[in-house]
């Protein structure tokens, strides 16, 4: 690997920062009704659920735990690259093929982001589904005082296990996928192609591991103590069956396409201009 090619590792934070939170900000409303959809028995269409967010809550509606979102989004989106872009060097440095590289890289990421933030994706999810009208947390702080109170430690890493079953090959495909299609669509680092390559990774991570985002969710939800993963999945197939584990699927897509093209486009644009003017 070129050494001119390589970020620094606080390059890395500041732009996988900035990236996450940009990207998360601009697909809020639709990261809200795709957990609204996952998380309850709600037969609406996407177009129904758009609207009754308007006319309960107004616009702030579909921005409904962004704060809590990006405060984890922050440190998540920054470890994130920065773990993906040291394992990726390292790995290059001692000749491993540029697959594999890719491959041990995203999953490595994936690991580590989600081990440090977890807590606060727990957080969120929480803070994001309850009512309006009657809610159960006033912020993130009181939040995590009434889960430990209620449910322990625990009940911060509640579905912990399920993410990482997904989250993990969710990362490892979406990174793979990405700098595959950069090498081989995109030498000249062009942004729209950046773009639709992101967009094009987003779609192929989410599609292959949907049915873990979802159990992933319900495990987060869910305040009973010993509910588990097979539980969980044997209630999602005894009420919905197949289908059930696909809930939410189309406005999941709609959300993670436009999302993960928006992340990789931001970030490049943030390590080209940080490696070409060495600001950092």
């Amino acid at each position: 690997m070129d050494k001119t090619s390589q970020i620094s590792k606080s390059g890395s934070l500041i732009s996988g920062g900035i990236a996450g939170c940009i990207a998360r900000t601009f697909t809020s409303p639709l990261e809200v009704i795709k957990t609204l959809k996952q998380t309850t028995s709600s037969s609406k269409s996407f177009s129904q659920c758009f609207k009754n967010i308007y006319e309960t809550e107004g616009i702030r509606g579909y921005f409904r735990g962004n704060g809590t979102y990006l405060i984890r989004t922050l440190p998540y989106s920054a470890i994130q690259f920065l773990t993906f872009e040291q394992t990726n060097n390292y790995l290059a440095n001692n000749n491993i093929n540029k697959n594999i590289r890719y491959l041990i890289s995203g999953a490595s990421a994936g690991f580590t982001s989600l081990t440090f933030t977890y807590p606060l994706e727990v957080i969120r999810t929480r803070l994001t589904i309850q009512s309006r009208q009657n809610p159960e947390y006033t912020g993130i702080t009181n939040a995590y005082t009434k889960i430990v109170q209620t449910e322990g430690i625990r009940g911060l890493f509640k579905g912990y296990t399920m993410s990482c079953m997904g989250f993990i090959p969710y990362l490892t495909i979406n990174f793979y996928t990405f700098n595959y299609l950069k090498d081989n669509t995109n030498p000249t680092g062009n942004t729209l192609i950046n773009l639709a390559n992101g967009s094009v990774a987003g779609t192929a991570a989410i599609s292959i591991t949907y049915p873990s985002d979802l159990i992933r969710r319900k495990l987060q939800v869910n305040k009973e103590q010993n509910i588990g993963i097979f539980k969980t999945i044997k209630n999602i197939y005894k009420i919905n069956g197949i289908r059930g584990f696909y809930s939410g699927y189309f406005t999941g897509i709609a959300k993670v396409t436009p999302q993960s093209g928006i992340t990789f486009m931001i970030y490049e644009l943030c390590k080209r201009y940080i490696i070409e003017n060495k600001v950092i």
